[in-house]
Formats: C-alpha cells, structure tokens, sequence
C-alpha cells in the first residue's frame, strides 16, 4: 500500500504505508498497516493486523483489526495473587484462512486494479 494522495501534506506521496495479501475469500485482504509515525513526519512505524474487506461492487472497504491484545485484572492486585497481573489474549483473523485456485486461472481477476 502506497499512499498517493494525503490529506495530510507532511505523508510524501509514494511512502509504503503498508502491505496487504490476498486471503481465500474473494473481496477480503489481510493487511499490516503502519499506524504510527515520526515528528518530522518521514518515517512511519508500529505495523499493526487488520482485514480488509471491498464491498461488491468495490465502491466500499471496511476495515478491522485483529492481533494481540492486553487486559490488566485488578483482583490479582489482592495479597497472594500476584501472578498473571497483566493476560495477553491473541483474537483471530476470522475466517480468512483456505485455498485459491491457481490453475485454471478464474474468469474474474484475483487481484484488484486499485483499492
């Protein structure tokens, strides 16, 4: 993923923002986007997972996140229950995993022009 054209001026054009593969369901992507970026605006950082999804007619694109998450549990704060403090919970892409056929290639392109 390529930024073209921003919104915000410092984002240069032609920075890579991110990358997105295609998953075994038709119109849906898996994606590392960077979410962070430096001061001066040059430099972008903190990839994070998402899914995205163009609508039928590809006028449209939702996008959710997925990947590692972290809880903090006040009752282990109790004496003698100081273990575990912090849990880590991974959630799941969804349904995304499978197969594409490679051969015979489909009528219908795998991969869109633009996004």
């Amino acid at each position: 993923m390529v930024i073209v054209r921003a919104a915000d001026l410092s984002l240069r054009p032609g920075t890579v923002m991110g990358y997105l593969s295609p998953t075994a369901k038709r119109g849906v992507y898996d994606a590392r986007i960077y979410t962070g970026r430096t001061d001066d605006g040059t430099k972008l950082y903190s990839p994070r997972t998402f899914t995205l999804t163009l609508s039928d007619n590809d006028s449209r694109m939702a996008i959710n996140r997925y990947g590692t998450t972290f809880s903090f549990n006040w009752w282990r704060l109790l004496p003698y229950m100081y273990s575990r403090l912090i849990s880590r919970r991974e959630k799941k892409a969804g349904d995304i995993n499978g197969c594409i056929r490679v051969y015979p290639m489909p009528a219908i392109p795998v991969e869109p022009r633009y996004l």
